[in-house]
C-alpha cells in the first residue's frame, strides 16, 4: 500500500499454484468446453448493481457483458430478475418462468400457469416472513414454508390433480432453497435469521464478460507489484502471540510469525485471513497458536458453511431446442418423493461391494437434481446444480458415472430418448483441502445472529488481550465472503470484508503514534 501512515511490505499467500484454485474473493474456477465463453464452476454472477463494488469496478474495467455494460443498467426487460428496493429476500425468483419446462415423472408437462401461481405463492411466503408476527411458533425457515404452502396450495376451487401438481411444484421451490441457501434441508435454517442477508437493487444475474470472474482477478492481480503474491505456499501455522499474559515481556508488542509449509518463516505486523470457513471450521484449532479466542472458535463452529455443486453437460445437439416453440432456458423436474425434508441421507461409501447400496445412493444423488439449465454462451450446454449431503457424495464418483446419472434423469422426465454428452465437467468443492465446501448462508438453528461481527472483529494484541500497559494491537483480521452478515454467499461480501479490514488497518497505523513493525 504504502505512504504515510499506512502498512507496507503487503504479502499475499495462495494455497494453490493459480488464482483460478484458490480462496482469494470467492471460490471460482473456469474451465473451457469448447464455447466463445468461459464456464464458471464457482461463482457465475454479480448479484445486484447499485453499491456494489464488484459490478462497478466490472463495470470500469470493461468486464461486463457487451450488451450489460453500455449503460449500466440491466439489459433485460423482465424485472422478474431484478431486486426492488425493498430488500425482500430474494425478490428476483423468476414469477415468469416462461422459459422453464417442468417435467411430471411421468413424462407431462406442469402448465405454466400453475407454475406461475405456484412460485408466486412462493415468493409471496419470503415477503411474509419478514414479518416475525407470522412465524406463529416457526422457527424454521423449512416449517413456516411447508405450513404457509399448505394452506395456499389447498385455496381455490382446485381438482385432486392440479393440487397434486401444486404440490410437486412447492417441493420443488424447497430443493432450489436448498441450492441457494447450500443446506441439506430447509428445516437446517434459522427462521429468525433468513432475512438478514439483503439483495443489492439492480439486476440480480448480471453477467460477466468473455472471461468471467478471471478478467476481474486478472485486473486486481495486474495492479499489485510483482511477487506481491507467493502461490503455492500453505500455511501451516500462525502463531500470532508467543508470551504468557502473564511474563513481563509481553508488554511489548510481538510480531505474528507465519509458519510456510517448504518455505521460511514470515514475519507480519498483521495478517488477514481469507480463508473459507469450511476451512477454518476443519484447521482453526490447529492453524492458530496459540488458539483462537473462545467467541471466535464459537462463530466458526457455528456459522454454516455447505456444498453446491454443477454439473455441465455438452451434447452433439441442443435436443432441449425441440421441447417447445420458444426459447427453453431450463428443464426442471417434479419428483414425486422429497426425501431431503422427509429422511435424512443414509452415507453410503463408494467402495461398498453392495450393488443394492450403490444404487441407493445412486438413487438418492439423480433426486437432488432440480434441474438442467442453459448456459450462456453455449447453446449445447446445460447446467445442473446439486446441494447437500448428496453434492458431498457425488464427488466420489467418477464423470462419467456422474454424466451416466445425469443422463438417466432426463431420460426418465423427457419424452425423447436423450443422447450421452459427449463431455461432462464436475465442480468438486468438498473434496479441495483449502476450500471444504462452497459458501457460508443463512444462520443454522443454534444461531446467535452475532456470529458474523464477531468474527469481522479483529485479534488484538494488548489490553483487550489482557497485557497491562500496551495499547490495543490487531493482528489478526478475517475477511471473506462467511464475514458479512447482509451479503454472505456473494462475491461482494468477499471484496467487501477485504476493503473493509484493508482501511481499518490503514487507519489505525494513521492514528497510531507507535512506529509499525517491519
Amino acid at each position: 500500500m504504502g505512504g504515510k501512515g499506512q502498512p507496507k511490505n503487503v504479502r499475499g499467500l495462495c494455497k494453490r499454484v493459480r488464482w483460478r484454485h484458490c480462496v482469494c474473493l470467492c471460490t471460482f474456477a473456469q474451465v473451457e468446453l469448447a464455447g466463445p465463453r468461459q464456464i464458471e464452476l464457482g461463482a457465475n454472477w454479480i448479484h445486484g448493481e447499485e453499491g456494489n463494488p464488484v459490478y462497478h469496478f466490472a463495470r470500469e474495467n470493461g468486464l461486463l457483458k457487451e450488451e450489460d455494460s453500455s449503460n449500466g443498467e440491466s439489459s433485460s426487460d423482465d424485472s422478474s430478475s431484478t431486486c426492488a428496493e425493498s430488500n425482500d429476500k430474494r425478490t428476483w425468483i423468476n414469477t415468469n418462468s416462461d422459459g422453464d419446462i417442468y417435467f411430471l415423472e411421468d413424462g407431462s408437462v406442469a402448465s405454466r400457469s400453475i407454475v406461475k401461481q405456484v412460485r408466486m405463492m412462493y415468493d409471496n411466503l419470503i415477503t411474509a416472513c419478514r414479518d416475525e408476527s407470522t412465524h406463529d411458533g416457526c422457527v424454521s425457515v423449512g416449517e413456516y414454508f411447508v405450513r404457509g404452502m399448505e394452506q395456499l396450495i389447498s385455496k381455490g376451487d382446485v381438482s385432486a390433480d392440479e393440487r397434486h401438481v401444486r404440490e410437486l411444484l412447492w417441493k420443488w421451490c424447497l430443493r432450489a432453497e436448498c441450492i441457494d441457501c447450500a443446506c441439506q434441508s430447509a428445516y437446517d435454517l434459522s427462521l429468525i435469521h433468513y432475512n438478514s442477508y439483503i439483495d443489492i437493487p439492480g439486476d440480480y444475474y448480471c453477467c460477466l464478460g468473455e472471461k468471467g470472474y478471471q478478467g476481474v482477478l486478472d485486473v486486481l492481480l495486474g495492479r499489485l507489484p510483482k511477487d506481491t503474491v507467493k502461490f503455492n505456499k500453505p500455511v501451516d501455522q500462525i502463531v500470532w502471540k508467543q508470551k504468557s499474559p502473564t511474563d513481563e515481556a509481553s508488554c511489548g508488542r510481538e510480531p505474528v510469525i507465519i509458519r510456510v509449509k517448504d518455505h521460511p518463516d514470515i514475519v507480519a505486523d498483521h495478517v488477514i485471513i481469507t480463508s473459507s470457513i469450511g476451512y477454518l471450521k476443519e484447521n482453526h484449532a490447529r492453524l492458530f497458536r496459540p488458539a483462537l479466542p473462545e467467541d471466535k472458535q464459537k462463530a466458526i463452529d457455528t456459522l454454516h458453511f455447505g456444498t453446491v455443486n454443477k454439473v455441465f453437460l455438452k451434447f452433439e445437439e441442443p435436443f432441449w431446442t425441440r421441447l417447445s416453440e420458444g426459447d427453453v432456458e431450463g428443464i426442471q423436474f417434479l419428483w414425486e418423493k422429497d426425501p431431503w425434508h422427509d429422511e435424512p441421507l443414509v452415507t453410503v461409501q463408494t467402495s461398498d461391494s453392495s450393488k443394492e447400496n450403490l444404487k441407493d445412493l445412486h438413487d438418492q444423488i439423480m433426486r437432488r437434481f432440480t434441474g438442467f439449465d442453459t448456459v450462456d454462451g453455449h447453446d449445447d450446454v446445460l447446467c445442473g446444480w446439486i446441494s447437500g449431503a448428496e453434492a458431498v457424495e457425488m464427488e466420489k464418483f467418477t464423470d462419467a458415472d456422474i454424466a451416466k446419472m445425469c443422463t438417466d434423469i432426463l431420460n426418465k422426465f423427457l419424452p425423447t430418448e436423450i443422447p450421452a454428452p459427449t463431455k461432462v465437467m464436475v465442480s468438486r468443492w468438498h473434496e479441495n483441502p483449502y476450500i471444504r465446501g462452497s459458501y457460508t448462508s443463512t444462520l443454522p438453528m443454534h444461531g446467535t445472529g452475532e456470529e458474523f461481527d464477531v468474527l469481522s472483529s479483529p485479534v488484538w494484541q494488548g489490553s483487550q488481550a489482557g497485557d497491562a500497559g500496551m495499547a490495543q494491537y490487531p493482528v489478526l483480521l478475517f475477511a471473506g465472503e462467511g464475514c458479512h452478515k447482509e451479503y454472505n454467499s456473494t462475491v461482494h461480501a468477499a471484496m467487501i470484508t477485504g476493503q473493509q479490514q484493508a482501511q481499518r488497518l490503514i487507519q489505525f497505523h494513521q492514528l497510531s503514534t507507535k512506529p509499525s513493525h517491519q
